[in-house]
């Protein structure tokens, strides 16, 4: 369920602005990596893991997702640095 549906309303004990603790799923797992690829549009991601444009936006500004996508982005360039490494170009004469 998509959970900008859910009513804004905070749970007993919790203060107005407090956020609910964050919790990792499929979609927002799927949606870093494909936020790393950089390839889909926000719009295009959000379609792909069954979320609002809305809700993506939501998850990127949450410490834990934006830290998850920083490493990823990472992990992404240090596979690319390897495989150019390891490349040979043939050298034309």
């Amino acid at each position: 369920m998509d959970e900008q549906l859910l009513p804004n309303v905070a749970p007993t004990g919790m203060r107005e602005g407090q956020q609910l603790p964050f919790k990792w799923n499929k979609a927002k797992t799927d949606a870093v990596q494909l936020l790393a690829v950089d390839e889909l549009t926000d719009e295009e991601i959000a379609d792909q893991v069954g979320v609002r444009r809305k809700t993506l936006c939501d998850w990127k500004r949450r410490t834990e997702f934006a830290a998850a996508l920083k490493e990823a982005v990472a992990q992404l360039g240090d596979v690319a640095q390897r495989v150019a490494n390891t490349t040979s170009v043939p050298v034309l004469l």
